[in-house]
């Protein structure tokens, strides 16, 4: 446990700031070994947890080789105790390999919210979210929204042909570097630059009303949770999906619940200053109806994720992002391969794949009667 006690009236946003800054943006992964614990821990989406500040600068290094010109702009950075969250945005152009894929040039830019804990100065463990199903949209390794079984199958014989094309190219060019490019000076200005501290530190009636939110409106199914919380004009921002007004995300509460008849939310930290709230939660259901065009599989989903909320002055939501693993989800789903899954078994899975689903697609109508 950390010992809040030492991190009482200690700005650490300055220190997660200047990390950002030097280890991400800069590419001095020696800075790292000054603002990590020994022990350090950190949580990703769909990889073995880090262990230790090597493993995380080993992380940094194949970031920066994938996304050479690598900036992180931060939006918020959030402290309440020993816990700081950095909500950020991300951008790069694709030279190197990402996320298995090979090299594409194409420009990526995703949101991206990082929950720290520190013991004392140094930061002891991390939980990370990010928008990669977003990231593999982006880089043409998605179908088109709406395919079908064959058009599933026609876009991952398409995905074959480009892989094959790209391992060329990069195999010409000589592969990614295997050491780290010199460091970036992007167009932030520095850590201090691209750092909007809050200052008005915790306010516990938010967090009341943010626990309220969640239990009401997932736990409850009780949709006017959000005419009592909400703001007329709050807007929801989730991954994947144009911002919704509360009408639209009622109606994608409605879908959720259908499709996840038992689902439930627990709140796993809760970090307030000033307007912001910061939630880590997690989240299980049984997927029981169609989701995301998905028909139901009957499998029990678990995924965490990190919220980011901004009230107003009168304790009302003005705003809510959410960033999670819905890439992890789809694989407990079976519509995805495990990650790092090459482009023979990619196509073995899609076969697949596509036979499961549309079993379960016809099982689902005939079970509606339509």
């Amino acid at each position: 446990m950390a010992n809040t006690a030492d991190t009482v009236g200690t700005d650490l946003r300055k220190r997660v700031a200047e990390l950002t800054e030097l280890v991400w943006n800069q590419g001095d992964l020696g800075f790292a070994d000054a603002c990590l614990s020994p022990d350090f821990v950190g949580h990703y989406p769909g990889v073995p947890d880090l262990c230790g500040p090597a493993a995380y600068q080993k992380m940094a290094a194949e970031l920066r080789r994938a996304l050479p010109d690598l900036a992180i702009r931060t939006r918020a950075l959030i402290q309440e105790g020993d816990r700081v969250v950095l909500w950020a945005e991300v951008t790069g152009t694709q030279r190197g390999e990402l996320m298995g894929v090979p090299p594409t040039g194409l420009p990526v830019r995703r949101s991206e919210t990082t929950m720290l804990r520190f013991e004392g100065d140094r930061i002891a463990e991390v939980w990370h979210q990010a928008d990669e199903l977003g990231t593999l949209e982006q880089l043409g390794m998605t179908p088109p929204e709406g395919a079908g079984p064959l058009g599933q199958i026609a876009h991952t014989f398409k995905l074959m042909a480009r892989f094959a094309v790209l391992q060329v190219k990069a195999g010409r060019a000589g592969g990614a570097p295997d050491t780290v490019l010199p460091p970036t000076v992007t167009a932030s200005g520095g850590a201090a630059a691209q750092h909007p501290a809050q200052s008005d530190g915790p306010r516990p009636e938010l967090k009341a009303k943010a626990r309220e939110l969640a239990a009401r409106t997932f736990d409850e199914h009780d949709l006017t949770a959000l005419d009592d919380l909400a703001r007329p004009d709050a807007r929801w921002h989730l991954p994947g999906r144009p911002e919704l007004g509360n009408d639209g995300f009622k109606e994608l509460m409605l879908h959720l619940w259908q499709a996840k008849p038992d689902l439930r939310v627990e709140i796993l930290d809760l970090v307030s200053e000033g307007p912001y709230i910061a939630c880590r939660v997690g989240f299980t259901g049984t997927h029981r109806g169609e989701l995301m065009g998905i028909p139901p599989t009957g499998r029990r989903v678990e995924m965490e994720e990190v919220l980011v909320q901004r009230w107003d002055d009168e304790g009302r939501l003005v705003t809510f992002h959410q960033e999670a693993d819905y890439l992890g989800m789809l694989g407990q789903l079976g519509v995805v391969p495990p990650r790092g899954t090459g482009p023979l078994g990619q196509l073995a899975h899609t076969f697949t794949a596509a036979a499961r689903f549309t079993w379960l697609g016809l099982k689902a109508r005939r079970s509606s009667g339509s």
